[in-house]
């Protein structure tokens, strides 16, 4: 008798509590948001808000809304968005991506400059509002730190 309720139960329990359980990011945790802007006007749509973690080797991304919004998301729950120290860039919409022939001026400025040879972002990364030093690490001079918790990132661009 008692055999029969110890198996009733264990069953019961494992589905009311499932097999796997839900998935619970590793270490302390962050939320974060915050908006763009150059001279006082809202960043590009689709733009991107790039945060990387050196420490881990983890890159977050983020589109900008028509208001120049931003939320980062975590792209694994497992991992979800660690405090910690991030290098931020951000980074012109990506329209397309076009072919350049070999032949072109632009496919040997790209070979010259060590860029992926033989693709050049659409027009729109020219015209674009994000200022050239943003779109690099090295020269963004954006570093934050995450916090556990909320944290909200505003960048004006025009500074």
């Amino acid at each position: 008798m008692w055999k029969r309720v110890l198996i009733t139960s264990t069953v019961c329990l494992t589905f009311l509590v499932g097999c796997g359980g839900p998935v619970v990011p590793i270490g302390p945790q962050a939320q974060v948001s915050g908006g763009v802007t150059n001279n006082e006007k809202p960043g590009m749509l689709g733009s991107q808000v790039v945060f990387y973690h050196a420490g881990k080797g983890l890159t977050l991304a983020a589109a900008l809304d028509a208001q120049g919004k931003y939320a980062l998301t975590p792209g694994d729950p497992k991992v979800g968005i660690p405090v910690g120290s991030y290098t931020v860039t951000i980074l012109p919409p990506l329209d397309s991506i076009v072919q350049e022939s070999p032949t072109s001026a632009d496919y040997q400025k790209s070979m010259q400059a060590g860029k992926v040879p033989g693709t050049v972002s659409a027009k729109s990364s020219k015209d674009s509002d994000i200022p050239e030093k943003f779109r690099d690490a090295k020269t963004s001079g954006l570093v934050l730190e995450i916090k556990e918790g909320v944290n909200t990132f505003d960048f004006d661009l025009s500074k």
